[in-house]
This record gives structure tokens, C-alpha cells and sequence, in this order.
């Protein structure tokens, strides 16, 4: 089952005029997903979330390092690429007022490493920070207020 990130839910802009579509509003969240999900995928190169103020992740078991290494394959959470590359933003609709932002990991271990398990540590693959809810707070201010005024 893949893990969702809700990211938030915004009321779409009916009775605002057409310079707040629902279509418009949709795209504005689709890019400032997008945004984020870059940020994600730079946690893979960075060994988590900390340059965003987020967690770090927690290093390889000696084992598991080892084994790695004897590979060639170095980067904390990067075997085949497949979890990195599962990783996408969607947008949905619950039907009625609002839009819905969500990022999503499809890889069928993601849950493992984002809650843990008892046997490895929790290492966030999506984590959205402080600084992340700000940035994106201001990307969605600009982006509706150059929808308002043209």
C-alpha cells in the first residue's frame, strides 16, 4: 500500500470569479507539489530532511553498510532507485469544495522506512518541515495573487 502524504486541502474558488478557477487553483497546487517532491528526492542525495530543518536519517546497520559498500552502492537509502523514483505528487478532489495535495511513495517497502519497524530505524522518505509549510505557504499566496490581479 503506498504512503500518502496529505499535504493539505484547499477550498476551491467558486464564487470568486474565474480568476480563481478550480482548474487554476489545481495547477498552482500542482506546481507547488511538484516543488516539494524536488525537495524530497535532494533528501536522498543529503541523507534526509536536516538542510530543511526536518530529521537526518539514521546510518546503515555495520551489516547492512558492509554490505553495501562490497556493491558499490554508498547512498543511505538508494539500492536500485526504486523508492526514489516512486515517489510523485497527485492531486484529488473529495467531490465538493475542496482540492486535495497529496505526495506519495508507491514502493511497496515505503512504509518501512518511513514509520521503521523493529528492527530498522524510522527514516522519513517524506517529511514535510516548518520551512517547507512556509515556502509553500508563500508559493500558493503569490501564485493566487497573480491569479487575482492577472
Amino acid at each position: 500500500m503506498p504512503e500518502r502524504i496529505r499535504i493539505g486541502q484547499f477550498v476551491n474558488g467558486r464564487g470568486l470569479g474565474s480568476a480563481l478557477s478550480p482548474d487554476k487553483i489545481r495547477a498552482s497546487v500542482s506546481q507547488m507539489l511538484e516543488l516539494q517532491r524536488g525537495r524530497i528526492l535532494t533528501a536522498f542525495a543529503d541523507g534526509g530532511h536536516h538542510r530543511r530543518g526536518g530529521s537526518k536519517w539514521a546510518l546503515l546497520a555495520e551489516s547492512t553498510r558492509r554490505k553495501k559498500e562490497r556493491t558499490g552502492r554508498t547512498t543511505l537509502l538508494i539500492n536500485t532507485g526504486r523508492l526514489r523514483n516512486t515517489i510523485r505528487s497527485q492531486i484529488a478532489s473529495d467531490g465538493g469544495e475542496k482540492i486535495i495535495g497529496e505526495l506519495v511513495a508507491d514502493a511497496p517497502y515505503a512504509g518501512f522506512h518511513q514509520f521503521g519497524t523493529s528492527r530498522m530505524p524510522r527514516r522519513k522518505v517524506i517529511e514535510v518541515t516548518r520551512s517547507d509549510v512556509a515556502e509553500m505557504r508563500r508559493f500558493l499566496m503569490a501564485s493566487m495573487t497573480k491569479l487575482i490581479n492577472g
